[in-house]
């Protein structure tokens, strides 16, 4: 299957600009990805937040060391839909960091659990799953795990982090539309309705509130 997708490519620091912001904030749905220091909300850090939608292309802000108040404002519009690959690990570094409330979250990580619940965990990473839906190669060479705290980035960095979410609303919608048909789509929705709670556990330090 072949995919079209906005090219353009904008980068901003410490938080989106007005206009940016409210140009996404007009949309139904928004592509979202991060990328950290390390794997570890406790002791890493945010170093980019990339978002996309069709109509305005990546997004790209090397946050810094400030709260972002309009990207944080998007994040918690109940209005838009964010998609990410992966959220609960993207929400704990947001809930930490930012004391935020997200709201309307959907993780095409957890949608392709639930349609292929006995797959291998490879066969659930975004580049598994781009290849197999959108005959997409994404580039994951050394670039990945580097230096995303930098003040400056490379050309490699962005593009890296541009293509994390240019394709994720095209997958969601794959993925969203199987579910649906399958019988699965209302199991999803509330599974990823409880995401935004879940982050507040984990990074609350509170016990397995569900345990015994």
């Amino acid at each position: 299957m072949s995919v079209s997708t906005n090219p353009r490519l904008t980068v901003l620091d410490r938080d989106l600009s007005h206009v940016v912001a409210q140009r996404l904030r007009g949309e139904a749905v928004v592509a979202c990805d991060l990328e950290t220091s390390g794997l570890d909300w406790r002791v890493n850090v945010i170093g980019t937040v990339q978002l996309y939608a069709p109509s305005v292309g990546a997004v790209i802000i090397r946050v810094g060391d400030s709260r972002p108040a309009l990207l944080v404002d998007l994040l918690e519009d109940a209005s838009v839909l964010k998609v990410f690959h992966h959220a609960p690990f993207d929400l704990s570094f947001l809930v930490h960091r930012w004391s935020m409330n997200p709201a309307s979250i959907r993780c095409t990580k957890i949608a392709s659990k639930l349609l292929r619940p006995d797959a291998p965990p490879g066969e659930h990473s975004l580049a598994s799953l781009l290849r197999s839906h959108l005959d997409v190669t994404l580039a994951k060479g050394a670039v990945r795990t580097s230096e995303w705290t930098a003040t400056s980035l490379t050309d490699e960095q962005l593009q890296y982090a541009a293509n994390d979410v240019r394709y994720l609303l095209s997958l969601f919608d794959i993925l969203d539309y199987s579910l649906r048909r399958d019988s699965r789509g209302q199991l999803y929705d509330r599974c990823c309705d409880f995401l935004p709670a879940q982050a507040v556990l984990e990074t609350g330090g509170y016990p397995d509130v569900f345990a015994y």
